[in-house]
């Protein structure tokens, strides 16, 4: 059984439809002929207790969903098999070796899947380019859950595969190509679903 996980209804809606996935009395969860379907919410806390609430009986855990770039030769619509996860640690300028030391063994990096992006979650969208540019040196796109997903699987000692298809460039302008490209990105990644279940006949 799969465990697919998604942050919102938005960005499931086409995955649901194609996929042929019904509702169960669980609000958020939707079963379909491999598993199921989670709509945790923003952010990693909601998407680890996702997984820590529905993962147990699953064989594996995935996450296909959008993350802006962090690098300059990525497009709108390319998809990305991420490699590992970090956190967005926001600490402040002043903080300890020693601090900064235990933030860091914590929120340590994840290795998921076989691609070889790496993607780090952070607690708010980036659209900022000194964020952008920070995080891009130790990832090449962001997102908001991935890190939870994928903490609660290593947690349950569950394989954890993540796709993500870039919705915008994480600058002033990607709130604004998010919701213009979100409806033809959730097709994409709908596509994507469909076609590993195929290989997988």
């Amino acid at each position: 059984m799969i465990l697919i996980v998604f942050a919102t209804f938005t960005e499931a809606q086409s995955s649901l439809q194609a996929l042929e996935a019904k509702p169960r009395t669980q609000e958020g969860l939707f079963a379909f002929d491999d598993g199921y379907i989670v709509l945790s919410g923003l952010g990693v806390v909601n998407a680890a207790t996702a997984v820590a609430r529905y993962g147990l009986d699953a064989s594996e855990i995935w996450n296909a969903g959008l993350a802006g770039s962090l690098r300059s030769d990525w497009e709108v619509g390319d998809l990305l098999s991420i490699g590992s996860v970090t956190k967005n640690l926001c600490l402040p300028d002043d903080t300890s070796v020693h601090a900064k030391g235990v933030a860091g063994e914590t929120f340590d990096e994840i290795v998921v899947g076989e691609g070889r992006a790496r993607l780090v979650s952070s607690d708010f969208p980036v659209y900022a380019q000194t964020e952008r540019e920070r995080l891009g040196l130790v990832a090449d796109v962001v997102d908001m859950e991935g890190y939870g997903i994928a903490a609660a699987a290593r947690a349950l000692n569950k394989p954890c595969k993540i796709w993500k298809m870039v919705s915008d460039n994480a600058d002033a302008g990607g709130h604004r190509s998010l919701q213009a490209n979100r409806d033809a990105l959730g097709r994409g990644v709908s596509e994507l679903l469909v076609s590993r279940f195929d290989a997988a006949l």
